[in-house]
C-alpha cells in the first residue's frame, strides 16, 4: 500500500475509468487534481483498495494550485475502498458538469458558504447546470445569497449537508442577503425533494412589504406534484415560511420532520383546491399570523406540534385557521399556547368534511375550538383544557364553541382548565342556526369552569347518558330554563296542549317549575304535565301531570313536588284551564343556582320534528290524559307558544 514520505508534499498519479493524471495529496488528506476528462477515481500511485495516509505523510500544494478543487474527494484515514469512498461523499471527479452528470456541488461553482461571500450566482448556476434526475448538492455552510432561486428541472433533488437544525455550524442553510425582498426557493415542477436544508429570511433586514419574501413556494403556474420535503427548517421570512398554491395544477405532497418558525406571516399557508399534502412529524411555532392557513382540500396534519403562533398585532392568529376547507384532518397534534386566537378557528366559507381526532388542544389564547359553519364533520377523542388565557368573558373563553353548524359530531372529548380556571364553559352552542349536532360521551364539569359545563342549543340532538353536564354551582338545587329566549304573552285555545322536548343527562327529580308571569287577565290557569314519546312517535305516554300555575297576576309562580324522570329525552306540556288565558312571561327569574340552557331540539326523531307539537283543540277538563296521540303543527310551533319556564332538579 502506498505511502508519501517527508514533510513536502507527495505527487501522486490518480487513474480512473481508462484515464490518468497526475496530482498532490495535500492536508487533510485530499485529491487536489483528478483524472483529464473525468470518470470516478478508482486507483492511486497505480494502487487500489487499502490506502493509508497520517499527518507526516502529507505536505501543502507547494504550487497552490489544487486550492479550487480541495474537498473533492477525501480519502479516510482507515483502509477503504477509494470507489466507495468517492461514492459515500456524493463528490464528482471533474469541476464542471457534463451530460449524464447526476450530482451538482455548488461549491464547484464557486459558492464558498463562509456567511460573507454573496452566492448567488454560483447557486444560480449550479441549479441551471441540472438536469432531470440531478442532486444539487449544498455542503455544510451558510450560503447568502439574493434568493429568487427556481427549481424546474423533474425528479430532481435539492440536498443540505446535515438534518434539520437551526444553525448553519451544523447544517447547510440558505441566508436571504439584506434587502433582497424575494422568495427563498420556488419549485415549478414536479417529483422534487427538497431534504436537509435550512432557509433563513432574515426578516429584519428586508426593505420590502410584509409577505414579499417566502422561504419555499409552489407556484400558481405550475404544478408541482408529488413534492418531498424532508428535514426542512424555514425561519424569518417576512412573508410565509411555506407557501402552497395549487391552482397551476395537482400538488400531492409529503412534508416530514420539518420546522417553520418565526415568519412574519402564516408558518405555512394553503390555498387553491387540488391539493393532497400530508404534514407529519413537524414544528409550526412562533409566527406572527396563524401557523397553519387552509385555504385548500385534502389536508393532513398529523403528529405535529404547534404552538406559539399569532404574535402578530392582528389578522389570523390561530393555530389553525381554516377558510373554505374540506376534507381536512388534523389527527394527534399539539396544540398550545397560540398567543391571541383559537387553538383550531374554522373561520368562514364552507367547512366541510373536517375531523379533529386524539389532539391535545390546550392553552391558547381564546377558544380551544372555534367552528363556525363547520358541517359534515367530527370532533372526536381530544382533550381540550386550559384554554383562554386572555382571560375573555363567556362564549369566546370556551373550550369548544359550536355556531351555525350542521351534522356535527362532538363525541367522546375531554374539556377541563385547571387552576386558575380560564375556560368560560367547556362547550357552548351559539344562538340558534346549528342544526343536527350530535353531541355524546363528553365530561364537561361545570366545577372545571368559570362559567358552566356545557350550553346545549336548540339543534342538538344529544345522548346525554355517557355526559358530564353539571351546573355552575354546588352544592344545592339545579335550576335549569326549560324553555330558552321564550318571552311572549299567550292566549291560547282553552285545553289545547304545547309540547316541548328536553333532554336529563342522568336520572333526576325534578321538584318545582316556576313561570314569571309579568301581566295576566282575572282567572287565567296553567297547567302543566310532563310526557313521552313513544316509539314510533305516535304517541305521548303522561309521566306526571304537575297541577297549576296562577297565571292571573304578575309574579314568579312556582309549583312544588316530587317528580322522578329519567335520563334522556322528556316532554313538557303546557294548556290554558279557562277561557280568556291570557298572559305574559319572562325569562328572567330569580333562582337560588344559575339557569344553564338544558335542550330545546329542532331536529326529527321517529321521522318528526322535535322543535315542539300542538295537540288538536280539545276542552278536556283539568286533569291531562294518560295519552296524546292527535297532533297538528309538527314543527311549526311559534315563540308564543313557548312559555318561559324554568325547573329545579334536587
Amino acid at each position: 500500500m502506498p505511502h508519501c514520505g517527508g514533510a513536502n508534499s507527495c505527487n501522486c498519479v490518480v487513474t480512473g475509468d481508462g484515464v490518468s493524471g497526475s496530482g498532490t495529496l495535500s492536508d487533510p488528506y485530499v485529491i487536489t487534481s483528478v483524472p483529464e476528462g473525468g470518470g470516478a477515481v478508482d486507483s492511486v500511485n497505480g494502487e487500489v483498495g487499502a490506502v493509508v495516509l497520517d499527518a507526516a505523510d502529507v505536505g501543502a500544494d507547494p504550487a497552490g494550485t489544487a486550492a479550487g478543487l480541495v474537498g473533492a474527494l477525501v480519502i479516510p484515514d482507515s483502509p477503504d475502498d477509494i470507489g466507495a469512498a468517492t461514492a459515500a461523499q456524493g463528490a464528482k471527479a471533474d469541476t464542471a458538469v457534463q451530460p449524464g452528470d447526476l450530482v451538482v456541488n455548488v461549491r464547484d461553482f464557486g459558492a464558498v458558504g463562509d456567511g460573507v461571500a454573496d452566492d448567488t450566482a454560483a447557486i444560480q448556476a449550479a441549479i441551471a447546470a441540472m438536469v432531470p434526475g440531478s442532486t444539487i448538492y449544498f455542503p455544510q455552510g451558510r450560503y447568502m445569497t439574493d434568493g429568487g432561486h427556481i427549481i424546474s428541472q423533474p425528479s430532481t433533488t435539492v440536498l443540505g449537508a446535515s438534518g434539520r437544525a437551526q444553525t448553519y455550524n451544523s447544517s447547510a442553510q440558505l441566508y436571504l442577503r439584506n434587502n433582497a425582498n424575494a422568495h427563498m426557493l420556488t419549485i415549478a415542477a414536479n417529483q422534487v425533494t427538497v431534504r436537509s436544508l435550512s432557509l433563513y429570511g432574515n426578516a429584519n433586514n428586508q426593505s420590502g412589504a410584509v409577505g414579499t419574501s417566502h422561504g419555499l413556494v409552489t407556484p400558481n403556474t405550475s404544478g408541482a406534484n408529488y413534492l418531498l420535503l424532508d428535514a426542512v427548517w424555514v425561519d424569518t421570512f417576512n412573508g410565509d415560511g411555506y407557501s402552497f398554491e395549487s391552482s397551476g395544477g395537482t400538488l400531492s405532497a409529503t412534508m416530514v420532520n420539518c420546522e417553520s418558525r418565526k415568519n412574519y406571516g402564516y408558518g405555512m399557508r394553503f390555498y387553491s383546491t387540488s391539493t393532497d399534502f400530508i404534514v407529519s412529524n413537524s414544528y409550526v411555532d412562533q409566527n406572527r399570523q396563524s401557523g397553519i392557513y387552509c385555504a385548500a382540500g385534502d389536508i393532513a396534519i398529523n403528529d405535529c406540534h404547534i404552538w406559539g403562533n399569532g404574535t402578530g398585532a392582528s389578522g389570523d392568529r390561530d393555530g389553525i385557521t381554516f377558510v373554505s376547507a374540506s376534507g381536512c384532518r388534523v389527527h394527534g397534534t399539539y396544540i398550545e399556547s397560540q398567543t391571541s386566537g383559537a387553538g383550531i378557528r374554522f373561520k368562514s366559507g364552507t367547512n366541510r368534511g373536517h375531523s379533529v381526532l386524539g389532539c391535545d388542544i390546550w392553552n391558547n389564547g381564546t377558544q380551544g375550538i372555534y367552528a363556525f359553519q363547520l358541517s359534515q364533520s367530527i370532533i372526536s377523542s381530544n382533550v381540550i383544557r386550559h384554554n383562554n388565557f386572555s382571560g375573555l368573558s363567556g362564549v369566546s373563553g370556551a373550550g369548544l364553541a359550536v355556531d351555525s353548524c350542521s351534522a356535527l359530531t362532538v363525541v367522546g372529548n375531554q374539556f377541563f382548565s385547571t387552576v386558575p380556571l380560564r375556560q368560560t364553559w367547556g362547550y357552548f352552542e351559539i344562538g340558534a342556526a346549528n342544526v343536527d349536532i350530535r353531541f355524546a360521551h363528553n365530561t364537561a364539569r361545570a366545577a372545571d369552569h368559570v362559567t358552566g359545563g356545557v350550553s346545549l342549543g336548540v339543534g342538538t340532538l344529544a345522548d346525554l347518558s355517557g355526559v358530564s353536564l353539571v351546573a355552575s354551582v354546588a352544592p344545592g338545587p339545579l335550576w335549569y330554563n326549560l324553555a330558552p329566549g321564550a318571552n311572549g304573552t299567550y292566549a291560547d285555545v282553552p285545553g289545547q296542549k304545547f309540547l316541548h322536548p328536553y333532554w336529563l343527562p342522568t336520572s333526576a327529580t325534578l321538584d318545582q317549575i316556576a313561570i314569571n308571569v309579568t301581566t295576566g287577565s282575572a282567572g287565567s290557569l296553567t297547567r302543566l304535565a310532563i310526557y313521552t314519546l313513544d316509539t314510533g312517535g305516535a304517541s305521548f305516554t303522561l309521566l306526571h301531570d304537575l297541577g297549576t300555575v296562577d297565571s292571573s297576576s304578575p309574579g314568579v309562580k312556582t309549583i312544588t313536588g316530587w317528580w322522578p324522570l329519567p335520563a334522556g329525552t322528556f316532554w313538557l306540556a303546557h294548556k290554558c284551564e279557562v277561557a280568556g288565558c291570557t298572559y305574559t312571561t319572562s325569562t328572567t327569574i330569580a333562582a337560588p343556582g344559575p339557569l344553564p340552557i338544558l335542550g330545546g331540539p329542532d331536529v326529527a326523531q321517529f321521522g318528526k320534528s322535535l322543535h315542539g307539537v300542538r295537540e288538536t283543540a280539545s276542552v278536556d277538563g283539568a286533569a291531562y290524559p294518560a295519552t296524546l296521540s292527535s297532533f297538528l303543527d309538527w314543527g311549526a310551533i311559534g315563540t308564543h307558544h313557548r312559555p318561559a319556564l324554568v325547573g329545579r332538579f334536587a
